[in-house]
């Protein structure tokens, strides 16, 4: 009797054992994958899989963790209308998400590059580039750093006429609670501190 007992609970545990597992990983059910033709099949099992939703709200249901988008925001800026997903291991569990916040005024840019990892990423920077890291504060105490230049870096053109100058770019890396920011930003607006008192606002909202 007393085994019976057993192995009843035991059917019954195992679903929610199942579920939970799930509830710890990405749910690809409504993610479109995208295709990498250029990698070889070598490659195709040593670089993640991309994912990529079809909205915002879809791609944050599919995260088996919470991220705060920012919605005040110091311009106007284009809809988040998708998130880039990248399977590290291909079982759901490690991943980085990716979007971008972008502005195009009449001669004015403000982008701001967005990936957030549930795993600590290996970032790198532009070696090459001798400005020293800036230690800033954000709320809850979580200490960002500015460090490097951005991987934004090139050179964009308004109406294929007039080419936009004068950008100012960096990267701000933070962490807390295990999860990895990492943004990147170029803009032509205000100075570099001002620039960078956005940045930090921005920051703020995810936290």
């Amino acid at each position: 009797m007393k085994k019976i007992f057993l192995l009843g609970l035991l059917l019954i545990l195992i679903p929610f054992g199942c579920e939970k597992g799930k509830e710890n990983s990405l749910d690809t059910s409504k993610l479109k994958k995208i295709k990498q033709p250029h990698l070889t099949k070598e490659q195709r099992k040593v670089f993640p899989m991309r994912y990529e939703s079809s909205t915002l709200k879809e791609g944050l249901r599919a995260l088996p963790f919470k991220i705060n988008i920012p919605n005040k925001l110091p311009f106007k800026f284009d809809p988040i209308d998708s998130l880039l997903i990248d399977d590290i291991d291909h079982n759901g569990e490690k991943l980085g998400v990716h979007y971008g916040l972008t502005h195009f005024g009449k001669s004015t840019l403000f982008i701001v590059d967005v990936s957030i990892y549930n795993y600590k990423p290996e970032l790198e920077f532009d070696l090459e580039y001798d400005e020293p890291e800036q230690i800033v504060e954000l709320k809850d105490g979580v200490k960002g750093t500015y460090t490097g230049k951005s991987t934004l870096g090139v050179s964009y053109n308004l109406n294929n006429t007039n080419e936009i100058d004068n950008l100012i770019e960096n990267t701000l890396i933070f962490t807390k609670d295990g999860m990895y920011y990492e943004l990147t930003f170029v803009a032509n607006v205000d100075t570099s501190e001002k620039i960078k008192q956005y940045v930090n606002n921005i920051a703020n909202q995810m936290l």
